[in-house]
Order: C-alpha cells, then sequence, then structure tokens
C-alpha cells in the first residue's frame, strides 16, 4: 500500500524531473539521461507496485525510460542495515536523484559518502 510519505518522495521527484520540461529543455539535449536511484528497504517483488507507479508518473509527463531516464534499484530486502551500504553503492553509480519512500532510506542517502569531487 502507497503510504503518505512515499507519496510525497513521488511529487517531489516528479517535480524535480518535470523542471526541464517546464522549462522548455529538448528531450536528449546533450545526450543527458537521468539515472535515478531507487533505494527501498522492500524485496523487488514487494516493492514493484511503488517502483511501477513511478514509471507510470514518468510517462504521464512524457518521459522514456531508456532515453529520457534509467533507473537503478537496490533492494535490502527486508533488511534495513543493508541501506547505507546499497546507498553508497548508488552514490558510486553517479545516479543522478535517490528515491526513496522511507525514513531509514532517506537518511542513509543522506549519509552515504560523496564521491570524490573529480569523479564527476
Amino acid at each position: 500500500m502507497i503510504n503518505r510519505l512515499l507519496i510525497a518522495v513521488m511529487a517531489l521527484a516528479l517535480g524535480v524531473l518535470s523542471l526541464p520540461l517546464a522549462m522548455g529543455a529538448q528531450e536528449g539535449k546533450a545526450g543527458k539521461v537521468a539515472r535515478i536511484g531507487r533505494l527501498s528497504p522492500l524485496s523487488a517483488e514487494t516493492d514493484r507496485p511503488n517502483l511501477e507507479a513511478f514509471r507510470k508518473g514518468l510517462r504521464e509527463l512524457g518521459w522514456v525510460e531508456g532515453r529520457s531516464f534509467t533507473i537503478e534499484s537496490r533492494f535490502a530486502d527486508g533488511q534495513p542495515e543493508r541501506l547505507p551500504e546499497l546507498a553508497a553503492e548508488l552514490i558510486r553509480q553517479r545516479v543522478d536523484l535517490i528515491l526513496t519512500g522511507s525514513t531509514p532510506g532517506a537518511l542513509a542517502a543522506k549519509k552515504a559518502p560523496a564521491p570524490f569531487p573529480s569523479s564527476w
């Protein structure tokens, strides 16, 4: 079941991702594909409805998976102690945004070590 926090996080993420559209950016400008990191304390199977709702929202905004965005998902499979390790992995993958629907996930993403500045 999608809770209020997840809805708020999804709305915020959709708002951030829709900014280029609102500013008149052209799709594929400079070949940039938004890389979204999905950090979930759940299993892939349990989280599937949430992730599909997010994808649907992006499609409704005109985003095309593979051309406008990609999603790198990491699932803790019900083991929240794994979230910091998974968040650090997403950071190393240089995602543009980390989407999470849980407080432990948000805290893990916030505390994840930033990559060395020259690596960007």
